[in-house]
């Protein structure tokens, strides 16, 4: 929730996809520093990925959205049924 917070403060502050590009590279060194690491270090870098993640989704939907004009409605369904696809694919293909 601190991210979310955070994050949504921030959004009325900074450009969208200005801080949407830099939480993506700040959240790929935390994972690369988690890769590297171990201990505390790694496990706080992990932590902090799940911190910078917090404001991806909500912002990739309303940049997505934002650019289709008078097909909002539809690419809105499909970025939806995209995202519950992939949950179906990956439960099926998951071994049991």
């Amino acid at each position: 929730m601190i991210g979310r917070f955070a994050g949504s403060w921030l959004l009325r502050r900074v450009n969208p996809a200005a801080l949407l590009a830099a939480f993506a590279a700040v959240a790929a060194g935390l994972v690369l520093l988690s890769m590297t690491a171990s201990g505390e270090i790694a496990g706080w870098s992990l932590v902090a990925v799940g911190l910078f993640n917090s404001i991806m989704f909500p912002t990739i939907f309303s940049l997505a959205l934002e650019v289709q004009g008078p097909r909002t409605p539809q690419a809105s369904g499909v970025l939806c049924m995209a995202i519950v696809g992939f949950g179906l694919f990956a439960r099926a293909s998951r071994p049991s």
